[in-house]
C-alpha cells in the first residue's frame, strides 16, 4: 500500500500539506469490499457502510515501539500468544473466550523478537502471518494439545469433529491499558481449503 513510517507517504504528506490533522490512518480489507481511513478515525463505519457489517466492537490500540536507524516500519510488542478453544462453538469464528493453551515459553521468545533487527511488525501489503522458526516446536506443540491433531504443512484430511475442535492462535499486544489488545486469528484463517473436499493444507 505504500504507507511505510516515513515522511514521503501519503499520511505524512497530507499532514504537512495542511490537508489533515494526523498523520493517522486505518485499514479495513474484506472480500465484500472494505475502507480506508486518513487524517483521522472513524468510530462508527457502520453507518457509511452497513452492508459491510464491520467493526461492530469497541476500538482498541496497540502502541507502537520506535524503529532503529533507516527501519520505517510499524512495529508493536506481543505480551502473549495462545490457542483458545472457541467456547460454546457459535457462528463466529472468533467466538469464545474459550480455554486458552499457551505458547509455553513465550516471555522469553518475545524478548528474543525484541531484540531482533525488525522485531514484530504490522504490514497492510502482507497476505501471511508469519513466526521465527525457533517458536516453531512450542507453537506446533500448543496446537496439538489445543486441537487434538498435530499441526502439518502438508495436504491433511480433517473430519468434521477435528475442524470444529480447531483453536483460535490469540496475540496480545501491547496496549494503551494493561490487559493489551487480543489480536485475534480465526480458526479458518489457519487452513486453506484445497479441491479435494475435506482436504486442506
Amino acid at each position: 500500500m505504500g504507507l511505510t513510517r516515513e515522511d514521503i507517504t501519503l499520511p505524512w504528506q497530507l499532514q504537512s500539506r495542511g490537508k489533515a490533522a494526523t498523520r493517522q490512518f486505518s485499514l479495513c480489507f474484506r472480500s465484500e469490499g472494505g475502507l480506508l481511513t486518513l487524517g483521522g478515525s472513524d468510530s462508527a463505519p457502520n453507518r457509511a457502510m452497513p452492508d459491510l457489517g464491520i467493526h461492530s466492537a469497541a476500538w482498541s490500540y496497540a502502541r507502537l515501539r520506535s524503529n532503529p536507524a533507516g527501519i520505517a516500519t510499524y512495529r508493536v510488542h506481543i505480551q502473549d500468544a495462545f490457542f483458545e478453544s472457541r467456547g460454546s462453538g457459535g457462528p463466529s469464528p472468533t467466538s469464545g473466550p474459550g480455554t486458552k493453551t499457551p505458547v509455553e515459553g513465550w516471555p522469553s521468545f518475545a524478548t528474543r523478537l525484541e531484540a531482533s533487527s525488525r522485531g514484530t511488525i504490522l504490514d497492510s501489503g502482507t497476505t501471511d502471518t508469519y513466526l521465527p522458526n525457533y517458536l516453531a516446536d512450542s507453537v506446533q506443540t500448543a496446537f496439538k494439545s489445543a486441537a487434538g491433531f498435530a499441526w502439518s504443512t502438508s495436504v491433511v484430511h480433517l473430519t468434521e469433529a477435528q475442524l470444529s475442535g480447531m483453536p483460535n492462535f490469540v496475540l496480545i499486544l501491547e496496549g494503551e491499558t494493561s490487559s493489551g489488545v487480543r489480536f485475534v486469528i480465526p480458526w479458518n484463517e489457519l487452513l486453506e481449503k484445497t479441491d479435494n473436499a475435506d482436504h486442506y493444507a
